[in-house]
């Protein structure tokens, strides 16, 4: 089985190039959704969440108070660390465990941060999506209530399309000229041969 990560900055449309990659048959782990539903119900991650942030980021029902979370890490690098080095593991095995049900020869692994937690050492290949940034921009303002300063700081936080591209085993162009459907067939099809070779 070939692991094949999938990434891209905020806007570029790797959601789009996963859910064009399930209707062709291929198993897509999502990352942020899988973090977020673990982060809910394990006790390992929430667990540690309380010895490490404090009782503070749990309501009155005892629940994850996500916002309060939110408002500790978003700022504070070292505090987002933490809470990485809490929820990665986690997500990590969970993604095993997911692998250890498909039976396609190819599965991918969607995440916004890859190559940021070192991921990319347990792939075989990293897809990364690119799309000009005033493109990347305008979609996020049309699906989120973000603010353009907002989406800013956020493509800040992530690293630069010249990085990503860099890094990238392949790359695929999502600007609405290049047309995605025969680059995401081209790039399985090249997934496919190196896949023979290394068996």
């Amino acid at each position: 089985m070939k692991l094949i990560g999938l990434t891209g900055g905020i806007g570029s449309g790797k959601t789009t190039v996963a859910k064009l990659l399930e209707v062709l048959g291929y198993p897509v782990y999502n990352s942020d959704e899988r973090a977020r539903y673990l982060t809910d119900i394990s006790p390992i991650i929430l667990n540690d969440i309380r010895k490490k942030f404090g009782d503070s980021v749990f309501d009155s029902a005892n629940k994850l108070a996500r916002q309060e979370l939110a408002n500790i890490v978003f700022n504070d690098s070292s505090q987002l660390k933490l809470l990485n080095a809490i929820i990665h593991p986690v997500v990590a095995h969970d993604f095993e465990q997911w692998c250890s049900t498909k039976k396609s020869s190819i599965v991918f692994k969607e995440a916004a941060i890859i190559f940021e937690h070192g991921l990319e050492k347990y792939l075989d290949e990293v897809w990364v999506v690119s799309a000009p940034e005033n493109m990347r921009i305008q979609r996020v303002i049309d699906r989120s209530d973000l603010s353009e300063q907002e989406i800013r700081e956020r493509m800040n936080k992530q690293l630069s399309p010249e990085i990503l591209n860099e890094k990238a085993t392949r790359i695929l162009i999502n600007d609405s000229m290049e047309l995605l459907i025969p680059q995401v067939i081209n790039a399985l099809e090249q997934a496919m041969k190196s896949h023979e070779i290394i068996k």
